[in-house]
């Protein structure tokens, strides 16, 4: 990031005035991570293209009998996420005690997290080969758990 180069202020591509770079969002896409607009830029841009878009739409009698009959199931909500959980749990219980269990004794002190058994990080996530023996753990980083799980899936 330039940043870190001592460069403090970045220009604006929208309205060429050059701010400090606290002023611009994320965008990790960009060479410096940053976005090219401003945040006030970007939000007047945001509303103004909203507006427009509302405007154009609100005459199109299609688009106004879409958003009427939008299903409300699509919107999540607290009361959905808590029956999924619940549901999840259900069919998933040897995992979710496999996984409570473990972190129950991690925070305890008696298990230690170790690096990955691949590549040394130390940054490592556990993996149960079989739930039904919670405590009998592989060490693995991030990407190698996701690869064992991508080489295994049955």
């Amino acid at each position: 990031m330039v940043i870190s180069l001592g460069i403090t202020h970045k220009e604006c591509y929208n309205c060429k005035c050059t701010k400090l770079m606290s002023e611009f969002n994320k965008n990790s896409s960009k060479k410096d991570g940053l976005c090219v607009w401003c945040r006030s830029c970007s939000s007047e841009g945001n509303k103004k293209h909203h507006k427009q878009t509302y405007e154009t739409n609100c005459k199109n009698p299609e688009w106004i009998e879409k958003r009427r009959s939008y299903p409300v199931s699509h919107v999540p909500t607290k009361e959905y996420s808590r029956k999924a959980a619940a549901k999840y749990r259900l069919i998933n219980r040897d995992k979710v005690k496999a996984r409570l269990l473990t972190d129950y004794e991690i925070r305890a002190g008696r298990i230690t997290r170790m690096p990955c058994e691949v590549c040394g990080d130390n940054i490592t996530e556990a993996h149960h080969d079989d739930y039904s023996k919670p405590l009998d753990i592989r060490w693995l980083c991030k990407k190698h758990h996701a690869e064992h799980h991508r080489k295994h899936k049955t």
